[in-house]
C-alpha cells in the first residue's frame, strides 16, 4: 500500500484527514484525523532490502472518548493489522488515539 492509498482509504471515514498537522490557520473542529511515516521496519537478507515494510501512525482527536468515530476510523483500517494507544491530552483538552500500523 503506498501513502496515497492510505489517504484515500482515511477519506472513507468522512473525517478531515492531513498528512503530519493541518495548517494552524485551517484546523477543523474535532474530529480530524492525522496520518504520517514514521520509520521502516524492512527485511533484508545478504545486506539488501528483500521487502520494504513502512510504519505509519493515524492518530485521531476528539473532544473527549468517542467509540462511535473509533470504529469508523477502525473500519477504514480494516485491510491491515494495527494496534493502538488511548492519550488524554490536557492541554489540547481532547482525547488522541494513535493507531500504528505496517504497510
Amino acid at each position: 500500500m503506498t501513502e496515497r492509498e492510505l489517504y484515500e482509504q482515511l477519506q472513507t471515514t468522512g473525517l478531515q484527514v492531513a498528512y503530519r498537522a493541518f495548517d494552524e490557520s485551517d484546523v477543523p473542529e474535532m474530529p480530524f484525523l492525522v496520518y504520517f511515516f514514521d520509520r521502516s521496519n524492512n527485511f533484508g537478507a545478504d545486506g539488501l532490502v528483500h521487502q520494504k515494510i513502512d510504519h505509519y501512525q493515524v492518530q485521531l482527536f476528539t473532544k473527549e472518548k468517542d467509540p462511535d468515530t473509533e470504529a469508523l476510523v477502525e473500519a477504514a483500517l480494516g485491510f491491515t493489522f494495527w494496534q493502538k494507544e488511548e492519550f488524554e491530552e490536557d492541554d489540547e483538552a481532547c482525547t488522541r488515539i494513535v493507531y500504528e500500523m505496517e504497510v
